[in-house]
């Protein structure tokens, strides 16, 4: 009876020792890969099993979808899963190809279809980039500056300072004012043309002809500064020149 009692106590003592470890050992950390669902056993020092770490270098990240390497060390261009050496990073193919897209690396202008070559310092030719002190950005259509500096009246192409701003024509004008004003504005920067004696109208400066404003202005910049007197020197001509041909082309650019 007393051999039984003791083991029972033994028994007990067993029992309560197991108890008691179950919680130690889970306090410890469950040797299993922590992915989910996966019960292969963790690499060393890894959360995860060799499968499920990322393989790159001395990383011990999980590996994202469809990939060997976590987010981190996973080409950053969607559906891409080749490594990369940091976060946001893309691999060699999508690196070229995305430098390309942005123009870095190369000596052509961004606009698409123009085979100029970009002006220092920024992405765009001399004729499709802003002509606002030393912005870089890409003019807006109709106009030779950008859309910051471009006047925000519907309409008008004068230059500003500062994004949303109105040039000094509009900037106190509203409503149908600030309309006649920007007819009145467009007809001043069109220059005249020289009427007939049957009353049609001829341009005098042949714009028609020349396919950028920048040919334009180089041959009739000189033409420009000798026919209006408001020219304070042959840069302010030649400005007018190339916007002379921007109204009356009104081309994409």
């Amino acid at each position: 009876m007393r051999k039984k009692i003791m083991a029972l106590i033994v028994i007990a003592v067993i029992v309560m020792g197991e108890l008691y470890a179950m919680p130690l050992r889970a306090m410890a950390g469950d040797p299993q890969c922590s992915a989910s669902g996966c019960k292969n056993s963790r690499a060393s020092g890894s959360m995860y099993c060799s499968t499920h770490t990322c393989h790159h270098g001395s990383c011990k990240s999980k590996v994202i979808s469809g990939s060997r390497f976590c987010s981190s060390h996973t080409c950053a261009q969607s559906g891409c899963y080749k490594e990369v050496n940091s976060a946001n990073d893309r691999c060699a193919t999508h690196k070229k190809q995305h430098n390309e897209s942005m123009g870095i690396g190369t000596t052509t202008c961004n606009y698409s279809g123009c085979k100029s070559s970009k002006v220092s310092g920024g992405f765009y030719c001399y004729t499709h980039t802003c002509h606002h002190g030393s912005c870089k950005s890409k003019i807006i259509s109709g106009s030779k500056y950008c859309s910051s500096h471009t006047c925000a009246q519907a309409g008008c192409y004068k230059e500003v300072n500062s994004a949303n701003s109105k040039c000094s024509i509009h900037k106190n004008s509203t409503g149908s004012s600030a309309a006649a004003a920007t007819t009145t504005a467009a007809s001043t920067s069109s220059r005249p043309y020289i009427y007939t004696s049957s009353g049609s109208r001829t341009d005098p400066y042949n714009v028609y002809s020349y396919s950028s404003a920048q040919d334009f202005a180089d041959d009739k910049y000189e033409e420009f500064f000798d026919y209006e007197d408001d020219y304070e020197d042959e840069d302010e001509a030649y400005d007018a020149a190339e916007e002379y041909w921007y109204v009356h082309h009104k081309k994409q650019h």
